[in-house]
């Protein structure tokens, strides 16, 4: 007989099946009169909680922004269908004379978001720059899709080097099937976990790599105009994974700790298995520009087109790129070397290098840091940026490379792998990259989990094909499972949502 607990237990099954059944039944499609600014801001001010707000196909140009904090579980569906990037059937035109975007929502904390099958062309700015994104989307969803989307970058005029779509605060979940056409030096997709904290939460938590804990790109095509196209942009903590793409002279790349004020560098990443395709008649640069944070770049192919595979970089050496502020009231450079000061935000094992730099390629989790210039403090050791104790003693997470195939560029002189600064930016401690002979001893070593070494040094790498798994030597001779890549393709692709124009059983608002 079944107990009065398992009663209990059956009932309130029941009771949660049915309130999610009537939920379903029960929920409303609001439905924009016409794809207008006016029309969509109308229909996307009526949505409620579980709403899916479709706009309808047509060709409209917008002059004024659409902004929408959005109810939790809500879908905003243009006519798009299953072609990659939906087939430009909904198709909105940025005439927007600002730096702003012209469509900007803000998600909630609870439930899902999707925004999907809508079509966004660049137009006439007036000369403004996006550079907030063509779209914005921001607050903390961990559960969002845009899906079968397509961003022209390359229809503005005059040109616009901007970014197409922007995300800010701390969000996770997927774009998938989408079509970015790059311009310039633009973005396609630029992610800032700017929650407030200028990326400090985010580097004191534990890196996730392999986990849902990051924005997720997978099966999307980026199309540059130049050699100098960017798929990403990443800053203030943010965290991402690049899989499964088709990047056409478009590259992947972070930004570092001093590139722009008091915002900390991009926390983290995974590169693998995307395609990237250029032009040795106009080679890009690199097919990945990395400057801050730790991650996994394996499994891709760049078969002609760019000059270099990964650049490397730890860019508060010097002011080449970027100029610091002298400490306590910027970043200050990492080492003396460069101009006799350095920095206490930086390990300075080393007073000339001061390695580790901040944030540094290969570094991870660490203290707490908070506060603006000139205060910014170790909320661990109580210690400012103007005592010696400010490092926020980030733990040593190395960069590992495999599997990865690149076609060097014929005359270029470019390589497989370029280090820019050799004195902070350690092989075989800061990254690792494939050994032609892996004996345990440095490098990543790849083969199945049978022909990996019973005896390694500590940091060394190996990657069992047959159980998709990198083990990571956490001590002499001891293997420990470091990553396994998340689940392909992303769970919120599964939820399809086909819901026809006019759903059975639905409400519909006009």
């Amino acid at each position: 007989m079944m107990s009065e607990t398992s009663r209990r237990f059956c009932c309130m099954l029941l009771l949660l099946s049915a309130v999610f059944f009537w939920r379903r039944i029960g929920a409303t499609t609001v439905s924009a009169a016409s794809c207008s600014a006016g029309d969509v801001q109308n229909a996307l001010n009526r949505a409620t909680d579980g709403d899916i707000v479709t706009i309808p196909a047509g060709a409209c140009a917008w002059t004024t922004q659409v902004v929408w904090t959005a109810p939790a579980n809500v879908t905003v569906r243009g006519a798009g269908n299953a072609l990659l990037g939906g087939g430009d059937q909904t198709i909105i035109t940025d005439n927007y004379a600002s730096d702003g975007p012209i469509l900007s929502i803000t998600t909630s904390v609870s439930g899902t978001f999707r925004m999907t099958g809508l079509t966004f062309r660049g137009g006439s700015t007036g000369g403004q720059v996006k550079w907030n994104g063509m779209v914005m989307i921001g607050g903390k969803s961990r559960n969002l899709r845009v899906d079968h989307v397509h961003f022209n970058m390359q229809a503005y005029s005059p040109p616009n080097s901007g970014a197409a779509l922007r995300f800010v605060g701390r969000i996770y979940g997927v774009v998938d099937h989408s079509l970015f056409d790059l311009s310039g030096v633009g973005n396609g997709i630029q992610i800032h976990y700017d929650d407030g904290s200028a990326g400090d939460v985010t580097w004191a938590e534990a890196t996730g790599l392999g986990s849902d804990a990051l924005l997720f790109v997978e099966d999307t095509t980026f199309n540059a105009d130049s050699r100098f196209g960017a798929s990403n942009d990443c800053a203030d903590g943010g965290k991402w994974v690049w899989r499964h793409n088709t990047l056409n002279s478009a590259m992947v790349q972070t930004h570092p700790t001093g590139g722009g004020a008091r915002g900390r560098g991009c926390r983290a990443w995974e590169v693998y298995l995307n395609a990237f395709n250029g032009s040795n008649d106009a080679p890009s640069f690199n097919a990945a520009f990395i400057s801050s944070g730790t991650g996994v770049i394996w499994g891709n192919t760049a078969s002609a087109g760019y000059s270099n595979f990964v650049t490397l970089h730890s860019m508060r050496k010097s002011n080449s790129t970027y100029t610091q502020t002298a400490s306590p009231n910027g970043w200050g450079y990492c080492g003396t070397a460069f101009n006799g000061l350095g920095s206490n935000l930086d390990g300075n094992t080393s007073t000339s290098t001061g390695y580790p730099c901040l944030d540094q390629p290969g570094r991870g989790v660490g203290d707490l840091l908070s506060g603006a210039f000139p205060n910014v403090t170790n909320t661990a050791t109580g210690c400012a940026a103007s005592s010696p104790c400010a490092w926020p003693r980030q733990a040593l997470e190395p960069i590992y490379e495999w599997a990865n195939t690149w076609a060097a560029v014929p005359g270029d002189g470019g390589s497989y792998w370029s280090v820019y600064e050799p004195t902070v930016l350690l092989q075989n401690q800061d990254y690792f990259l494939r050994a032609s002979v892996f004996t345990g001893e440095a490098g990543t070593g790849v083969g199945t989990l049978a022909g990996r070494p019973s005896t390694c040094t500590a940091g060394v790498g190996y990657w069992a094909t047959d159980s998709n798994t990198l083990f990571q030597c956490s001590t002499a001779n001891t293997w420990t499972v470091y990553y396994r890549p998340y689940t392909y393709p992303h769970p919120l692709t599964q939820d399809a949502q086909a819901i026809p124009t006019a759903p059975q059983n639905v409400r519909i608002i006009r």
